[in-house]
């Protein structure tokens, strides 16, 4: 794994990296453009769901270290019931005036367990970007949507509903990656 942080600025990136194995000298290449321009639009980014979190004590690497806590992500979704589960997500207002209310709805429609709940966040007028979290109730067992919306005066300002499926099993202990 490697890593490395720079300042982000806005405009257009073309990052290029070339590796070397050690041992027996294999090159590889990449190349990547990255494009941070601002846009006008509403942006939300994730929806990332973690099984465990946990606060940093110190710089080492973790693949994910947000709001000063070290997130463990399981790419496939899949948690067992023991799994406290948050859910983390960032909103960038764009040219969007006023503030927005976020809606998260939690939804299992398995005939056994049927379940709905919403959790709402506001960004603020005066902000334009922030990281909004929220761990989840036990759940029990059974298939999720996980379903984001951004409202302005009572309209949905996205052109769709984000959303990740997402699963608890009934086994208590799931092995993540």
């Amino acid at each position: 794994v490697i890593t490395d942080y720079f300042p982000v600025i806005e405009g257009r990136y073309q990052m290029f990296a070339i590796l070397q194995n050690s041992v027996n000298k294999e090159i590889c290449y990449y190349e990547r453009t990255i494009d941070t321009k601002k846009s006008n639009d509403v942006k939300i980014y994730g929806p990332l769901l973690s099984y465990e979190h946990n606060p940093i004590k110190q710089m080492v690497y973790s693949a994910f270290n947000i709001l000063g806590q070290n997130i463990k992500i399981d790419p496939k979704r899949s948690f067992g019931s023991r799994d406290i589960i948050t859910s983390y997500f960032s909103i960038d207002r764009g040219n969007k005036k006023g503030p927005l209310k976020i809606e998260m709805d939690v939804i299992c429609e398995d005939e056994r367990n049927p379940y709905k709940k919403t959790h709402t966040f506001t960004l603020p007028a005066e902000k334009n970007y922030s990281v909004f979290y929220k761990t989840f109730e036990k759940l029990n067992y059974g298939n999720y949507d996980l379903k984001l919306r951004v409202l302005s005066n009572g309209k949905n300002v996205l052109p769709k509903e984000i959303g990740k499926p997402f699963e608890i099993s009934p086994v208590s202990i799931v092995p993540h990656p």
